[in-house]
């Protein structure tokens, strides 16, 4: 949504782990519609057995390439049989459950409960696409051995979130078999560990595992506690939780960014200071770099948003799009020197969004480069049926209107 301080569009990271934004994976472990897809294809009861069903048979570009199209289709459209059929959820939970200490059938039978319960994160992004958001395939690109493929989500009040999904051939077929999230700052794997701790204790003897082992689920009960409240909107009682933790955890990553959610909007400057200082800990977490372009926008900082923009880029191979946003924001703030270096080369068809254009069309007035202003509002009429009218009653338009350029545009 547009920023009132800054007057631009704000990524909205207030809001990101509220529990009906498609940024916050919630897992329930029961009482959940089941997939009859996924619940057939749960056979494998471990991770070892999970591990064995992984071809080595590798995947062309051609192929992934199709396959990421496929998977954001289905997402978008809400096919809930297509996507069940595209990612690898037993896989996913297997992840989470291997660290649990406990007997393999248990593990099994947890695996198999989680999958056949859990209801798809995608089920979320869909209803985000229903209300007048945009999922869009950004780009394929090789890490390693495995192909992965990047996607970007803008809700319709511009709230911006990227999925890394990587794919790869399990059970003679093309699979997504994980799912990062930018704002999130980790794997669907990592939310079900956590959301699954209570379960897990059901099926653990606590009486025979480690003194390691029980503080590591001492530790996911606490950050659990800290995740819903903060979830729920439950301040107070999340800051009484994140005071008493212990020093092992006050300064880990999720009870960082829990501590950085809970902090009144009114306060800019302990915002923006908080969010430097979880950079300085975990300078390429790309949920950092998130919360850096939202506080940097907030209190008008170029280092903050030059941070973000770098942590994002890094952790997601690029995307035409954010640099266009970035130098937009950059362009406002009087850094059109910087603005030019992140976006000259930059072409906004190569996003495949109307709202790349609007921003080219931005850091172009700021640079009084009439010429491309030109050239973008063109493309947004002709591709998009995107016609602005009255501008030379828009501040940002003036000194376009004041150009030979701008008659152009009248004669089109």
């Amino acid at each position: 949504m547009t920023n009132p301080k800054t007057g631009w569009t704000s990524f909205c990271v207030k809001k990101l782990w509220r529990p009906a934004s498609v940024l916050l994976v919630l897992f329930m472990v029961a009482g959940c519609s089941r997939s009859p897809e996924v619940a057939s294809s749960s056979n494998a009861e471990t991770k070892a057995e999970l591990d064995a069903s992984i071809a080595d048979e590798p995947i062309t570009d051609e192929q992934a390439t199709k396959f990421a199209n496929e998977l954001s289709k289905a997402i978008a459209s809400n096919n809930s049989k297509a996507v069940a059929q595209l990612i690898a959820w037993p896989e996913i939970v297997a992840r989470a459950v291997e660290t649990y200490d406990m007997a393999e059938q248990d593990k099994g039978d947890l695996i198999r409960d989680t999958v056949n319960g859990a209801p798809s994160i995608t089920k979320e992004i869909a209803n985000t696409v229903k209300q007048g958001g945009v999922y869009q395939l950004v780009h394929v690109k090789q890490r390693g051995s495995d192909p992965f493929a990047l996607f970007r989500l803008i809700a319709a009040d511009g709230t911006l979130n990227y999925h890394l999904v990587r794919i790869r051939r399990i059970r003679e077929r093309v699979r997504a078999d994980q799912f990062f999230s930018a704002a999130q700052g980790g794997e669907v794997s990592d939310s079900i560990r956590q959301k699954l701790v209570q379960a897990a204790k059901n099926f653990m003897d606590f009486e025979k595992v480690s003194e390691e082992q029980k503080r590591f689920v001492e530790d996911l009960e606490i950050k659990q506690r800290l995740t819903d409240a903060v979830a729920f909107g439950f301040d107070e009682q999340a800051l009484q939780i994140y005071n008493g933790l212990p020093d092992r955890l006050k300064m880990g990553r999720i009870p960082m960014l829990c501590r950085i959610k809970i902090i009144p909007i009114e306060e800019t400057t302990n915002y923006a200071n908080a969010v430097k200082h979880y950079l300085v800990k975990f300078p390429d977490d790309p949920a950092g770099g998130m919360i850096a372009l939202d506080a940097g926008a907030t209190v008008k900082d170029v280092e903050l948003l030059q941070q973000g923009h770098r942590a994002i880029t890094e952790w997601s191979g690029g995307d035409p799009y954010l640099d266009l946003l970035v130098g937009a924001g950059l362009s406002q703030f009087g850094r059109t020197d910087l603005a030019l270096e992140m976006t000259q080369a930059v072409d906004p068809s190569n996003a495949g969004i109307s709202g790349a254009h609007s921003l080219k069309l931005k850091i172009s007035l700021a640079v009084d480069d009439h010429a491309e202003a030109l050239n973008q509002l063109r493309i947004l009429k002709d591709k998009y049926g995107i016609n602005p009218k009255q501008l030379e009653e828009i501040e940002q338009f003036q000194s376009f209107v004041e150009s030979p350029e701008y008659q152009q545009w009248k004669n089109d």
